[in-house]
């Protein structure tokens, strides 16, 4: 069996999990299933390596298993910096957090991915939801605006339109729910 067909597996049955909202049980079969898979990974193959660790930090995630997942991630970063996958999702783990520092080190996060790949419409919405939970509301509906400009997503606008009622703009929150809402975009 090729690297890539375990590395595939390994994600595959992080999306299945996540898709269908798994209960705890099937997550805890598809993470060891997800493990098995990384045994099968020569220690060479750091892409391979990388993946599917992706796919154990999704299941983790999605368990809500935060600690871990955070662990799992700074442990791809700590291999792979330029790793935006790692770099976004770390960030919203981040913006969650107790602790200022770690808040912050959210913003530093999410900046660094859209540095790497650019202004992506779902980095920059990445980016607004960390600016949503640090309450600097104005740069966040300026980043879900821009997001809008290049996709009209409707998860965008319905963040939008959150932005808008946490600004206690409920003109603004009405308009972005009703995109969200509209069946043609």
């Amino acid at each position: 069996q090729s690297e890539l067909s375990t590395n595939l597996k390994a994600r595959s049955l992080a999306a299945i999990a996540r898709a269908g909202k798994a209960p705890s049980e099937v997550c805890a079969k598809v993470e060891l299933l997800i493990r098995e898979v990384m045994t099968r990974i020569p220690e060479q193959e750091t892409d391979e390596q990388v993946g599917a660790l992706l796919a154990l930090a999704d299941v983790y995630d999605l368990q809500e298993r935060f600690a871990e997942a955070r662990s799992v991630y700074g442990q791809i970063l700590a291999s792979d910096p330029r790793n935006i996958v790692a770099l976004n999702n770390m960030s919203q783990l981040a913006c969650h957090a107790d602790k200022p520092a770690e808040r912050q080190r959210s913003v530093e996060l999410i900046d660094q991915a859209i540095e790497i790949a650019g202004p992506l419409p779902a980095l920059l919405d990445s980016r607004a939801i960390v600016k949503l939970n640090l309450e600097q509301l104005d740069s966040a509906v300026q980043d879900l605006r821009q997001a809008l400009d290049q996709d009209s997503n409707p998860m965008f606008w319905l963040h939008l339109a959150y932005v808008q009622i946490r600004r206690n703009d409920l003109r603004g929150a009405s308009e972005a729910f009703e995109r969200a809402s509209d069946p043609q975009i």
